[in-house]
């Protein structure tokens, strides 16, 4: 029998003794569950003591793992990357003012039509958060869908309270941003690394998906490349990496002067993916902004503020 079988039968002789008024019989069938209780902790036990080491043939023998992807709705990262992969960690970076925040809560509003999601926004604060998601947010089911965390700040607490979302069903996090959760590390860059590794351990043994904003390290916007700020362990520990780019007006800018940027769009470089290719693409404001799929909108009360892009 099969720890499944066992598990059944036991409870299946538990139910029939319960209802078995006749001594005797009653104690047999005591016995029998005994013995299979028994059967089911040896089986328990080898398990525990079997080495974790496998044969390719044992690994090659099971079920090829399937891939599964949430649908973002910003053409650059669905049609590149089939969207956000599940179980994945995801570090998304970019130089300041280039609208991560914004493409980042954009992206998971979006999720959020058929998918519990969170958003621990350590950045923004309540004020401009509820600004910036009264113009997402547009169904009941986004609403209801969207959890929002603005104070647990701990890197532990913030473990503990990504599991605890994880059992309610939430599959996907936004955690803005890596600079401000705190951990017991005083070494900025052993800071970097715990944080990135619990955070991948978590995505593969929960299988939900966690994306993390981070910085780029100031010598890398100056040399014009895209790296995360810390870099070290995060980049390894990191399923897919991307960064966001404020892209040159080449026609309203003036040699020797600061160039002036395309505000109707981002750049978007995928410089790590685990799963398939790299690529460079676009970002369009349009994409950010409209929405025409939702039918019941939020009635405004009061003049909302031009969102920063």
């Amino acid at each position: 029998m099969t720890k499944m079988e066992l598990v059944k039968e036991i409870k299946r002789l538990k139910k029939l003794i319960a209802q078995t008024k006749d001594f005797d019989e009653r104690l047999e069938l005591e016995k029998k569950r005994a013995d299979l209780i028994d059967k089911l902790y040896v089986m328990i036990k080898e398990e525990k003591e079997k080495s974790p080491t496998f044969t390719a043939k044992e690994l090659l023998s099971k079920r090829p793992p399937s891939l599964e992807f949430f649908e973002t709705g910003i053409r650059a990262i669905d049609e590149n990357l089939n969207g956000l992969i599940k179980g994945g960690f995801i570090q998304v970076a970019a130089a300041s003012g280039a609208g991560k925040t914004t493409i980042m809560a954009k992206i998971l509003s979006n999720l959020a039509r058929n998918n519990k999601v969170a958003h621990f926004d350590f950045e923004m604060g309540e004020y401009k958060l509820f600004f910036l998601l009264r113009k997402f947010l547009k169904s009941e089911n986004q609403l209801e869908n969207y959890y929002i965390n603005t104070e647990t700040h701990k890197l532990e607490d913030l473990v503990k309270e990504i599991t605890y979302l994880s059992d309610q069903g939430v599959k996907i996090f936004l955690i803005d941003s890596k600079m401000k959760i705190e951990t017991k590390e005083k070494d900025t860059y052993k800071s970097a690394s715990l944080i990135s590794h619990e955070l991948s351990k978590l995505t593969k043994s929960g299988n939900i998906t966690i994306i993390l904003i981070n910085q780029m390290s100031d010598a890398a916007i100056r040399e014009g490349r895209a790296e995360l700020k810390g870099s070290g362990d995060q980049v390894y520990d990191s399923d897919v990496i991307l960064v966001l780019t404020k892209l040159v007006d080449k026609k309203n800018s003036v040699k020797g002067e600061p160039p002036v940027y395309d505000e109707t769009k981002r750049g978007i470089i995928c410089v790590k993916n685990r799963f398939g290719k790299l690529f460079r693409g676009e970002i369009y404001k349009n994409e950010i902004i409209e929405d025409r799929e939702f039918t019941r909108e939020i009635t405004p009360e009061i003049e909302i503020p031009e969102m920063p892009f």
